[in-house]
């Protein structure tokens, strides 16, 4: 992380919703998860989501993508979030978010977004 991050401020688990004032064909960005212990089995850090919308939730879910981090020599797990649409969508709102897990993290942390209009 390069230290000019976005993350949730507060304890319960909250969603952060981007919208882009153009259409979008793919988007990257690295991100950290608050785990405080091994949530998962083997070393397995929480999930993060990151959802993709043509103009607001309610409208054309163009897709989803799920991963996780990993834990290296920082605090926290860490990786990189990739999606790119299907080949003839393009979309302009994304949703980030961590699904439910019982002991997993309830905050998160993103940079380095970058997005490839179309």
């Amino acid at each position: 992380m390069s230290g000019n991050f976005l993350y949730q401020n507060g304890i319960s688990k909250n969603s952060l919703y981007v919208k882009f004032n153009v259409n979008v064909k793919s988007i990257s960005l690295t991100f950290a998860t608050v785990d405080y212990h091994d949530p998962g089995v083997n070393g397995t850090a929480s999930n993060i989501r990151l959802t993709a919308y043509v103009n607001t939730v309610s409208g054309t879910n163009v897709g989803t993508v799920i991963t996780h981090g990993t834990f290296t020599t920082d605090t926290y797990p860490q990786g990189t979030l990739t999606f790119s649409a299907p080949a003839d969508q393009t979309f302009n709102f994304v949703v980030i978010d961590l699904p439910p897990l019982a002991q997993g993290a309830s905050v998160f942390l993103v940079d380095n977004i970058v997005v490839n209009t179309a």
